[in-house]
């Protein structure tokens, strides 16, 4: 899949930021690449407790 602009920025610029994972993570799942967007909701949480 290919990110965003947006998306890959913010990425770029924190890749620990708990919306823009959630966020892609998301439209994976609509995509229905599933496993790829568990190992980012996986990311996402584990970014949001070490914050």
């Amino acid at each position: 899949m290919k990110l965003r602009y947006s998306t890959k920025k913010a990425l770029e610029l924190d890749p620990r930021h708990f919306g823009t994972l959630n966020g892609y993570a998301e439209l994976l799942k609509e995509k229905g690449q599933y496993a790829a967007a568990e190992e980012i909701y996986r990311q996402a949480e584990f970014s949001k407790r070490s914050a």
